[in-house]
């Protein structure tokens, strides 16, 4: 795996405290043959209350009788439906052990039916899991979950529903990704079970959107090449008082170290994170090592173990010298870009409550900030990847922007809170459809 940790600032004041913002990009490998992977497990919770009933329900059984032919026999695959109650349609099980005709009937016999207990899909899939795991002894799995309503019944909380996924992350590397169908799901509530799953979540309009986001689930499932992957940031005695996270990801602090689970990475893959180290005051010239960033990861098919520390350098010099530095504007965009994820999440929440003036004006602000960042860089620095970085950020805003304008709020919200959730973990995800988006030169 590549791996590159970078501070903004490298150059210290002497005897003077400081905030230094650290940048982590990882690239996962390609490996050289897929043939022998490793088997992976998908378990599919699918809402079949009465509001999936017709073209949306037959929609997803069509993308979930599809996928099975995707996934080969080392492979673990089941099914779980709910509305008022939740019943295992297929039992989690070794792909060699299923007859892909029975699979196919089964899916088709799924029909609609009451209410929307959302919670009660989700803790049947958990603890088939669980079974299937003391029988084969497989470990890890991804949970799928498919739904259209408002969860009506049940454990309805988010906050609630995060901690269940990000237990069964932390405990059970079992991994959360939730696709919301149509308009009226809760985006609040399948947002919150993705990222504390540490999984996706994605909004789907209409049935070729959906089946194009559970064909991505699969890929990315069926094309890791990094499993469990572990940031762990050690600071040197004396040298750090305090790390931040600035990203929403599931951390820890274990003694002076902060571990950041970074979980599972599929091929080629980029990921960013970003945390900020305070430091205090230093009071010795030249080079310091403030800390040690340690990365542990399995890479696959080969199943072999990594360990790899990079140190975070500073050089300490006097005052009039520290005065001069240039912050990294690598560091600089991305952490632009964290800002902007996080005024997503305000323009959500508004549009959620209807204050659709609120979410316009924020989303101006971010628009006019970003577009103001992209012109300094232009006359600033020679950076194609990073302009081409900002030019999609700016495609992403005016694409929002155009929801916001022309969409009710609550479609333009599930929009927005696609996009906080594609973007705020410092992730890439591949294939997204493509909706209609103004030119990313526009100002607004």
């Amino acid at each position: 795996m590549h791996i590159n940790a970078n501070l903004d600032i490298n150059l210290v004041a002497l005897d003077t405290a400081d905030t230094l913002t650290c940048l982590v990009d990882l690239t996962a490998p390609v490996p050289n043959s897929k043939q022998q992977r490793p088997g992976q497990s998908l378990i599919v919770v699918l809402d079949r209350s009465g509001s999936m009933a017709g073209e949306p329900l037959e929609g997803a059984k069509q993308a979930i009788a599809s996928l099975i032919h995707r996934l080969a026999p080392q492979d673990s695959f089941g099914l779980v439906t709910f509305d008022n109650t939740a019943d295992v349609v297929i039992p989690l099980r070794l792909m060699a052990d299923h007859d892909l005709g029975t699979l196919t009937t089964l899916i088709g016999r799924i029909d609609d039916g009451g209410s929307t207990d959302l919670s009660s899909g989700y803790l049947l899939a958990l603890k088939e899991i669980k079974r299937s795991r003391t029988l084969s002894g497989i470990a890890g799995a991804t949970v799928l979950l498919i739904s259209d309503g408002e969860a009506n019944g049940g454990i309805i909380d988010p906050v609630r529903m995060r901690d269940l996924a990000g237990q069964a992350f932390s405990k059970h590397a079992i991994t959360t990704s939730t696709l919301g169908y149509g308009p009226w799901y809760d985006e609040v509530l399948l947002e919150a079970m993705s990222r504390g799953g540490n999984g996706t979540h994605a909004f789907a309009p209409d049935v070729d959107s959906a089946v194009h986001e559970i064909q991505n689930v699969v890929t990315d499932l069926l094309d890791k090449s990094i499993a469990a992957a572990l940031m762990r940031i050690y600071p040197q005695q004396g040298l750090i008082a305090g790390i931040a996270v600035l990203q929403d990801l599931p951390h820890w602090a274990d003694g002076d170290a902060v571990v950041v689970n970074l979980g599972d990475l599929f091929t080629g893959e980029q990921r960013k994170t970003l945390f900020t180290l305070s430091v205090p005051a230093i009071h010795n010239l030249g080079t310091a090592s403030v800390a040690d960033v340690v990365f542990e990861y399995t890479t696959l098919p080969d199943l072999l173990e990594h360990t790899v520390t990079v140190p975070l350098l500073v050089n300490v010099v006097s005052r009039d010298e520290a005065s001069s530095r240039i912050p990294d504007p690598v560091v600089e965009v991305e952490q632009l870009l964290v800002d902007i994820d996080s005024r997503k999440s305000d323009i959500a929440t508004s549009l959620r409550s209807g204050e659709v003036t609120t979410a316009r004006r924020t989303l101006a602000r971010a628009i006019t900030t970003l577009n103001t960042t992209r012109e300094h860089l232009k006359q600033t620095s020679t950076s194609a990847s990073l302009r081409s970085r900002l030019d999609e950020a700016a495609r992403d805003l005016l694409r929002l922007a155009d929801d916001v304008t022309n969409r009710d709020a609550n479609q333009a919200g599930k929009s927005v809170m696609d996009s906080f959730s594609a973007t705020s973990r410092g992730r890439q995800f591949r294939g997204r459809p493509t909706r209609r988006a103004p030119n990313s030169d526009d100002e607004t």
